[in-house]
């Protein structure tokens, strides 16, 4: 499976978590920093240089200029790419995928949010991306972060994106506010590791209806995987 991953809401913990469950798995991960802010990068090494880490299992593609760049190094590297189970690609550039077409996505990930800003800049990004890859015919996982009850609902969410060529899921996932995972989120960074065993059944419930729709697995599979997940030591 190849995902463009779109953020207009940060999503760095929801990526690696997705991933963790899948190499927990024995699914193979390629992870790819496409993103202006380099957020998952700083997350994953301390260095600024491009660069393949692995990460809890992981191979984390780092401060990289274009996807070209980080599949050619990921190659270099020894990794043989057609080995990958899963290569995740996390951009907010439209520059960053290279020629329309060039790489074969076979899905779409996207995080928002009901504030204002990310709406709007969720319809930007959805837009500028299309025009290289396609979004308007990959399957969407869409998850709503940070969710509050307040007078914005999926209709407001459904209203943005119906315009937009992208094709909207039968369903959103929310993923309520909850300060306990965003200390956990905190911790879990400083620590250099994903964090899981301590997040908020919401957010674990969450992770592993999006990381089903994304390999396929059965759900009382993930289910086990998420618990090893948990127990398994990381770092």
């Amino acid at each position: 499976m190849k995902l463009l991953c779109v953020g207009a809401k940060e999503h760095s913990d929801l990526l690696l978590g997705i991933c963790r469950l899948a190499a927990v798995g024995g699914r193979r991960v390629l992870l790819i920093d496409g993103t202006s802010s380099r957020r998952l990068s700083c997350l994953v090494t301390p260095g600024s240089e491009p660069e393949l880490v692995q990460y809890d299992e992981i191979d984390v593609a780092c401060h990289f200029t274009s996807l070209d760049a980080a599949l050619e190094h990921t190659a270099a590297s020894g990794s043989v790419l057609e080995e990958y189970d899963i290569v995740m690609v996390d951009t907010d550039r439209a520059d960053f995928p290279g020629a329309a077409g060039a790489y074969p996505f076979e899905g779409l990930f996207l995080t928002t949010a009901y504030d204002k800003y990310t709406m709007r800049r969720t319809a930007e990004l959805i837009c500028s991306l299309n025009d290289v890859c396609q979004v308007n015919t990959l399957t969407s996982t869409v998850i709503i972060r940070d969710a509050v009850e307040c007078g914005i609902d999926e209709a407001y969410v459904d209203k943005v994106l119906a315009p937009l060529p992208f094709i909207t899921p039968d369903e959103y996932h929310k993923l309520p506010f909850d300060e306990v995972d965003l200390a956990v989120r905190i911790d879990s960074e400083y620590q250099g590791k994903v964090g899981i065993r301590r997040m908020s059944r919401a957010y674990r419930n969450v992770l592993l209806a999006v990381t089903n729709e994304i390999t396929g697995e059965d759900r009382a599979v993930l289910k086990r995987m998420i618990k090893q997940a948990m127990r398994r030591k990381t770092g």
